[in-house]
């Protein structure tokens, strides 16, 4: 009898040591899961914020470019008015009798 119970007991010690090693690669499983779910969301996360950045970047470049309208437009204006007030001043100067 003492024979079936060591091999009994050492197939009990081998079902413990194959549920521990299973048990083993289940967190092991679990652990590679989640590492990949955390770079999945720092991926995620830096993908958010180039794009936020990119965002940022053309709202920088309209605002270029809309200031640089608006400058063009105001030496556009200044460039009109200069004629303009030439032309007045000649016509204030023949009602005077200049002309």
């Amino acid at each position: 009898m003492e024979p079936r119970r060591g091999e009994a007991e050492a197939e009990i010690e081998a079902e413990a040591e194959a549920e521990a090693a299973a048990e083993a690669v289940s967190e092991a499983v679990a652990e590679a899961v989640a590492e990949e779910e955390a770079e999945a969301e720092a991926e995620a996360v830096v993908e958010e914020h180039e794009s936020e950045a990119e965002v940022e970047v053309e709202a920088e470049r309209e605002a270029e470019v809309e200031a640089e309208a608006v400058r063009e437009a105001e030496a556009e204006a200044e460039a009109v008015g200069e004629p303009e007030a030439e032309s007045e001043a000649e016509g204030r100067g023949r009602g005077r009798g200049f002309g």
